[in-house]
């Protein structure tokens, strides 16, 4: 059975073998804003950007590091709203599958969906209860469920309700 916790936001636990993000089907949430002179023309970038290609919704990127980051796509920034719940599951799937081919044992999660949009947390933490519960038997040990400081109390109720502590 996996451990449920939650934390807030800024506490990054220690051991952890993957932390996820939430991002969108360019991968700009989480890029680092600094602009770089290429030298080139305005032509040239606007190329670039016409062939980008992005990431399907509910996809999820690996980014190798240590921890290893996983890019959880559940925002497509030309729909509104910017995510759907089938996006926000697929993502979950998509994490725990990475999480058994890579025998992560612990990993740190957002309330995906409500980082840079409403969705609701509630609802996130009862569709990661059924993803969980769903999911091939793997070494993950451990979620993280990273929330705002405001909402630690009443998700970790929710958390506590859905994922009642292991018995010693």
């Amino acid at each position: 059975m996996v451990e449920v916790l939650v934390v807030p936001e800024g506490v990054t636990p220690i051991a952890l073998d993957a932390l996820v993000e939430e991002e969108d089907t360019y991968l700009v949430l989480t890029a680092e804003a600094h602009i770089e002179s290429t030298g080139g023309s305005l032509e040239a970038a606007i190329e670039l950007v016409r062939r980008a290609h992005p990431l399907p919704p509910g996809s999820v990127a690996l980014r190798r590091g240590k921890p290893k980051c996983l890019l959880a796509v559940v925002h497509d920034l030309s729909c509104t709203p910017t995510w759907r719940e089938e996006w926000v599951i697929q993502a979950l799937d998509g994490v725990l599958r990475i999480a058994r081919r890579l025998q992560l044992r612990s990993l740190s999660l957002p309330l995906l969906g409500a980082v840079h949009g409403r969705f609701d947390p509630e609802r996130f933490v009862s569709l990661l209860g059924d993803v969980l519960a769903g999911a091939e038997p793997s070494s993950l040990e451990r979620v993280w469920l990273r929330v705002p400081d405001d909402q630690v109390a009443p998700m970790s109720e929710t958390a506590h309700a859905l994922f009642p502590p292991a018995l010693p």
